[in-house]
């Protein structure tokens, strides 16, 4: 009989042998390594059908079999690059053809696999940590909508993998870091995000200093007024040192509506921007598409840019409250991947 039973309902043949026994609730849990709730669950269960098998579920019936389970855990684990949304598109089952993410996501912890990142960011310090807390706290329910974020950027042509996606599916505590190639070529730009589209790309080449800051801001300006029909919008930035040296200061003031207090950002925070969110979806965009070149490299970057949306680039601001509100339960750390709560 053992051996058409599955995982779990070997596991509860377990624990009512164990229970018929005579051995109580809190031992079972404990020599089984399970929490005494899901014990007394299984017993009652097991009172109610009098067999193993799960009750009728009153929602949709699984999608994935047991068979489709075990395929997809030899498909995606320990493997490199396996993000949600990139196994979703490969993964197909019989009954059901093409599942969506969340139902990758809920069977591959359920296989008792977790998300693991390759460590690319530096550790945050207590009093970043704690900066950032106080940035969220202050800006949680602030006005985002009416502003306008920019960031730099570079894609390299031989690129570590965006973050993001770059997940391996594994036991927990495991542990992968980033590999990087020597000295790639580069594409440098700039640009600012909006809840009504993107600007245009601003390239640069070298290192950014007040001056080649200011000349692209500049070019984006005549688009922020494009896309901000009233004229009403805020500039927010980092605290990049081109960014707020006396003479970039002066000249922002002067060239746009609104200034975001650029004292107020907290260090280290590429998380808080959601241009990043913007730039993380165009990387691994063409990343997919693998370019050769430097020159393919831009002409892959500007294909993908033109055709973000204004819907989309609506979505990464918009859940800026809720990435907020994480960082603040989290005291501080980054914030990979936004939760976002449950519409009513």
């Amino acid at each position: 009989m053992a051996d058409v039973l599955s995982e779990r309902q070997k596991d509860r043949f377990k624990a009512i042998r164990l229970l018929a026994e005579g051995t109580n609730v809190n031992e079972v849990a404990r020599k089984m390594h399970k929490d005494p709730r899901w014990v007394s669950r299984t017993r009652d269960r097991f009172k109610e059908l009098g067999s193993l098998k799960d009750r009728s579920r009153p929602g949709a019936p699984k999608k994935l079999t047991e068979a489709d389970r075990k395929r997809l855990v030899k498909q995606v684990q320990g493997k490199e690059r396996r993000s949600l949304r990139k196994t979703a598109k490969s993964f197909k089952t019989k009954d059901h053809g093409q599942v969506g993410r969340e139902t990758i996501r809920t069977n591959l912890k359920a296989s008792g696999l977790f998300p693991h990142r390759k460590r690319k960011v530096p550790r945050l310090t207590p009093d970043q940590k704690r900066r950032r807390v106080a940035f969220a706290r202050k800006y949680r329910r602030y006005d985002w909508t009416k502003c306008a974020f920019w960031d730099e950027t570079e894609f390299e042509l031989y690129a570590t993998p965006n973050r993001k996606n770059d997940i391996v599916w594994d036991k927990k505590g495991a542990e992968y870091r980033a590999g990087k190639v020597a000295h790639p070529p580069k594409f440098k730009f700039g640009a600012a995000i909006t809840v009504h589209g993107p600007t245009r790309i601003v390239r640069y080449t070298g290192t950014i200093d007040s001056t080649k800051y200011i000349e692209m801001v500049d070019k984006v300006i005549p688009d922020l007024n494009r896309l901000f029909k009233k004229g009403e919008w805020t500039w927010v930035q980092d605290g990049a040192s081109p960014h707020t040296s006396k003479m970039t200061l002066s000249h922002l003031k002067s060239v746009v509506p609104d200034l975001f207090p650029t004292d107020d950002w907290p260090a280290n925070s590429p998380d808080d921007n959601p241009a990043e969110n913007v730039f993380g979806f165009t990387e691994s965009e063409v990343n997919a598409k693998s370019p050769e070149t430097i020159k393919s490299l831009e002409g892959k970057i500007r294909a993908v840019w033109k055709k973000l949306t204004p819907q989309y680039c609506r979505s990464c601001i918009e859940a800026l409250p809720a990435r907020l509100k994480q960082m603040i339960d989290s005291g501080g750390e980054y914030v990979y991947e936004v939760k976002l709560p449950a519409k009513t």
